[in-house]
């Protein structure tokens, strides 16, 4: 976030509708070490076509001329019944090739990225919608874009329910269970959108909708 400014990558095909849609870092030990590999899922209703994508992201404030694109992947990700909009999701295992993904109104998922293969599906034993962050400053917060960096979640931008958006940044130490907001922001006020860490330690914030719904 040291640039502190917003730089084009690349668009989605045209035909793809998204909303609420969920990008994660895809590690990949064969990968380039100077390319992040991305996964991109999820942002349809019931009855709509579904999509996955991915991407061999290199920064573009090394090189401005580079050309990062989405591609189709093999499989895609939920069905055509399914509600993935607002999806989130985990990738992990011992191979780092399982996807956890949950979506409206309380399932969970999870699928072998090597295959597209669905292994097992349930229901989430919550309340739906039940979500939330105990901080009385976050408490009202959603939408933010979040990362996962040694002990600390940061937590970037974002919207409450009064339709106010947000580029402030918080960050939680796991160790003492505390938050507090960081003296750095966002470019701009943001929210919807995802965040990833690179090797050197540099946040990457993609997409969302500012202040004036773009």
């Amino acid at each position: 976030m040291a640039s502190k400014k917003y730089r084009p990558i690349c668009s989605y095909p045209e035909n793809v509708q998204l909303d609420g849609h969920c990008v994660l870092q895809w590690s990949d030990p064969q990968a380039n070490l100077n390319t992040i590999n991305l996964l991109s899922f999820g942002g349809q209703p019931e009855k709509k076509d579904k999509y996955a994508f991915k991407m061999e992201y290199q920064s573009v404030w090394d090189d401005y001329n580079v050309k990062s694109q989405w591609e189709q992947c093999h499989f895609q990700i939920g069905d055509f019944e399914d509600n993935l909009v607002g999806a989130r999701g985990l990738i992990g295992g011992n191979d780092n090739n399982l996807l956890f993904i949950t979506h409206f109104p309380k399932k969970i998922q999870v699928i072998d990225l090597n295959t597209g293969s669905i292994l097992d599906t349930d229901v989430l034993p919550v309340e739906a919608y039940q979500h939330g962050i105990g901080h009385h400053s976050l408490k009202d917060s959603n939408f933010y874009s979040f990362v996962h960096h040694n002990d600390y979640v940061f937590l970037l931008g974002g919207k409450d329910s009064a339709n106010n958006i947000h580029k402030k940044v918080w960050k939680y130490s796991m160790k003492y269970k505390t938050w507090s907001e960081c003296e750095d922001t966002l470019p701009i006020e943001n929210w919807d959108s995802f965040a990833v860490i690179d090797k050197d330690n540099t946040i990457h914030n993609f997409g969302g909708i500012d202040i004036n719904g773009y």
